[in-house]
Formats: C-alpha cells, sequence, structure tokens
C-alpha cells in the first residue's frame, strides 16, 4: 500500500492506494537524459488533499472503503497509463532524433540533441551515443532503425511485465504494503487510515519538520541514498 499517493508526490497523482506510500521516501531525482522531469516540493496539505482525490477514484462502490481488490484494479490501470505514457515518450525521443526524418537515427544527428542537453544539464551525465547504439543498435551498422528502436521499446515492456508479476512497481510486495495502511487489519482501508499512514511516511522524511518535502528531502530519505535509472 506504500506506493501511490506518494507517487502523486513526486509525479502529480499518479493513483493507486495499492501502490500509495513507498515514494515519500523515493529519491527525488529525474533520471538523466529526462530533463523535463522534475519534483516539486509538496506540502503536507498538498498530499492530504492528493489522498483524498486517490481514494475517492478507487472506492469504486462508495461505500467509504477502499479493498484490496478496489486497489490493485486501480494499480493496473496505473500501470497501463505508465507503459503507453512511456511508449509516447519512446516516439517522441525517436523523431526527436531522426532529424531528417527517414527513419533510422545515426551519429550525426544525434550528437547536436545530446550536446543540447548535455549543455543545459551540465550537473549530470551526458548523453552518449555509445551507450544508445549498444542498446539500439542490434545489427550493429551504426545506425538505429524504428525497427531496432521498436524492439528495444517491446522488449522494456516485457521486461517490466515480468517485474510486475514477479512483484514489480506496481504490485511488489502488494499484500504487505496494503497491510500496511490496513491498520485495523480489516482487509478494507478508511481515508482516516490512508491519510495517517501517508503522512507518517512524510512526517518522517521532513527533515526539518517544516511541513514541505523537498526533493532533497526525499532523496535523503531514501533507504539507499541513490537515485533510480531510467533507461531512454
Amino acid at each position: 500500500m506504500k506506493a501511490v499517493f506518494l507517487s502523486a508526490v513526486a509525479a502529480a497523482a499518479l493513483a493507486g492506494i495499492a501502490p500509495a506510500l513507498a515514494q515519500a521516501a523515493a529519491p527525488a531525482q529525474a533520471p538523466a537524459h529526462h530533463p523535463g522531469r522534475t519534483v516539486k516540493p509538496v506540502t503536507r496539505a498538498e498530499l492530504t488533499q492528493m489522498i483524498q482525490k486517490q481514494f475517492d477514484r478507487q472506492d469504486a462502490n462508495h461505500d467509504g472503503f477502499v479493498t484490496e481488490s478496489e486497489a490493485e484494479a486501480a494499480s493496473k490501470v496505473v500501470q497501463a497509463k505508465m507503459e503507453k505514457r512511456m511508449d509516447q515518450r519512446g516516439d517522441h525521443r525517436f523523431e526527436a532524433l531522426d532529424a531528417n526524418k527517414d527513419g533510422v537515427i545515426t551519429k550525426a544527428e544525434a550528437a547536436p540533441v545530446f550536446a543540447k542537453i548535455a549543455a543545459a544539464h551540465s550537473n549530470r551525465p551526458a548523453p552518449s551515443w555509445d551507450k544508445l547504439a549498444a542498446r539500439l543498435d542490434s545489427n550493429k551498422d551504426g545506425k538505429i532503425s524504428r525497427a531496432e528502436f521498436d524492439a528495444a521499446q517491446e522488449k522494456r515492456d516485457e521486461h517490466m511485465a515480468e517485474r510486475n508479476a514477479k512483484g514489480g512497481m506496481h504490485t511488489a510486495g502488494f499484500g504487505r504494503m496494503f497491510g500496511l495502511a490496513d491498520l485495523n487489519k480489516d482487509g478494507r482501508v478508511t481515508l482516516k487510515e490512508a491519510t495517517q499512514v501517508a503522512l507518517q511516511h512524510f512526517d518522517a522524511a521532513d527533515a526539518n519538520h517544516d511541513g514541505t518535502l523537498t526533493p532533497e528531502e526525499r532523496h535523503a530519505a531514501h533507504p539507499k541514498g541513490a537515485g533510480q535509472t531510467t533507461r531512454s
């Protein structure tokens, strides 16, 4: 139950009570090569409002409780939306790199795009053609075709599906996470329970206790103190 309410803290309320609270201590750094992905500070009041909205969406029968099946269904919807957004971002990245729109990305086409990213984000690792080609140029001809790019995306989607089947980002330890918010262990989560647990995580990460959780505080609160990486 730890991942969506505070995933909303990081990403404008993605959704899902079941994945709701784990992101309170998730790293706040945006992955390299994704300059548009940022995490804004969030206040305690804003988090409470997010939880209310998420709870209302997931309480499918409007009985004042979110059951494990309701939370799981919401989690699956979130996962599908995330996969769709990732595919759309992939399409945009290919189009941005394929300057002459011939369906093939070359090192020469990628170079000015990578240089622009590196200049705008000098504090992050610069994009590398060699690394990109190592992952995507399957026939090693020095170019990345749309077919190769799409094949890599399909492989990524399969990997995500396998992760989720084994307990990945949105289904990992689902019963344990749901149990964190189900304080009275009745198999249902109330808004009060969801809010209480979310705010406990918020307060634990709010190092200076000013009622605002900053990206730096979220990063510092992460158990491993390290950011996650996301493939292009």
